[in-house]
């Protein structure tokens, strides 16, 4: 069984795991999601009450543990830290990789929590560093990269940097829980702060050839087999095509409500304020929208990547769908060193933020 939610109450997803729910999607989901969801469920079988006891335990087992959040986005470090702090752990922020770097060869971490695209060092070039000194005879520290993305090729890349495990943004309290549980359960004998590198596997990995078929039968995709030589990459093409039809992205939408119901159930139990959240966002795109100009300008692609990235993180924290995605087109020109057309999609983002700022004071109750 596998329930949709816009919640992230930890007792209530608690309660809905002991009636038997398999697997929790939160909401707003994309095609990846709802594919690793279904393969998950599809392939749970015989183990249906495993995944409730191994949570029993790790959920037990939890321990305040002081975290180092390296991340340079300043309304992702305020989630962050008020859902870490809300759950009693202690965090200290670094605003790129170079500097957590610094910060872990200071003093003591139990956790790292690496957002991946960062300036001066990013998040691969920063594990990196940690595991070559960590080579010289320094313990090993778990380390969790947050992706701007849920895509299969973010976590191999996490994985083969380095890193332990892999958490998409907008980071959600539920699914930073659950990598959190995966490492406790690995270092269960010998502590967080020592565990060991241990390949993580994604879901449907210990699915047999038969099962795959299955599932494949069950979304109507069972021609996909392997007599018609198609790789794992095209099957996954064409479920997530299959999966699109009639799927509704919330990058359509102008905000998404959903985010935004989110973030109050989390202001209700005192772990953030979305007024603050909104407030940064705004003072986040005012300062952006300059440099987004004069990145133009000066014909400065890296500086029209990241700024754009920037921006698409703070949008989507909030629930401005669709200023993320103008967003994430004006990063994949700036990655790519395209300017022609970038003018008019600054022009587009400065009008759905107009729209968006409208709309979320509106839902939040607030005055413009």
């Amino acid at each position: 069984m596998m329930m949709l939610t816009s919640l992230d109450d930890p007792d209530y997803l608690e309660q809905v795991r002991a009636q038997g729910v398999q697997h929790i999607l939160r909401k707003p989901i994309t095609q990846s999601d709802l594919l690793d969801g279904i393969v998950t469920v599809l392939s749970s079988g015989q183990r249906s009450t495993e995944p409730q006891q191994i949570e029993e335990t790790a959920t037990a087992a939890h321990a305040p543990l002081r975290v180092l959040l390296a991340d340079d986005n300043e309304t992702n470090q305020y989630v962050a830290i008020s859902m870490l702090e809300e759950a009693g752990h202690q965090v200290v922020a670094a605003d790129n990789g170079r500097e957590a770097f610094e910060k872990w060869e200071e003093s003591s971490f139990d956790l790292i929590l690496m957002d991946v695209q960062m300036p001066e060092m990013d998040g691969y070039e920063a594990t990196s560093a940690i595991r070559q000194r960590e080579a010289q005879g320094d313990s090993r520290i778990p380390i969790i990269g947050l992706t701007a993305n849920a895509m299969k090729g973010d976590r191999e890349a996490c994985l083969q940097a380095g890193m332990d495990d892999h958490v998409p943004k907008p980071v959600r309290w539920e699914t930073l829980r659950q990598a959190i549980d995966r490492l406790q359960i690995q270092s269960a004998d010998t502590g967080l702060a020592m565990v060991e590198a241990v390949p993580q596997e994604t879901p449907g990995d210990g699915i047999e050839d038969e099962d795959v078929g299955a599932v494949l039968a069950r979304l109507g995709l069972e021609q996909l087999d392997d007599d018609e030589g198609l790789d794992d990459d095209e099957i996954d093409s064409a479920v997530l095509a299959r999966l699109d039809e009639g799927f509704d992205s919330s990058d359509d939408l102008l905000i998404d409500e959903g985010t935004l119901i989110d973030l109050q159930e989390m202001e209700r139990r005192g772990a953030i304020s979305v007024h603050k959240m909104f407030d940064l966002f705004c003072r986040g795109v005012e300062r952006i929208l300059p440099t987004l100009h004069r990145a133009l300008q000066e014909r400065r692609s890296e500086d029209l990547r990241n700024e754009a990235h920037a921006l698409k993180g703070n949008a989507r924290d909030l629930g401005a769908s669709r200023v993320g995605a103008l967003c994430q087109q004006l990063e994949d020109m700036g990655r790519d060193g395209i300017f022609d057309g970038a003018e008019e999609l600054i022009a587009q983002v400065e009008t759905a933020f107009e729209e968006a700022r409208e709309a979320i004071a509106a839902f939040l109750g607030e005055e413009e």
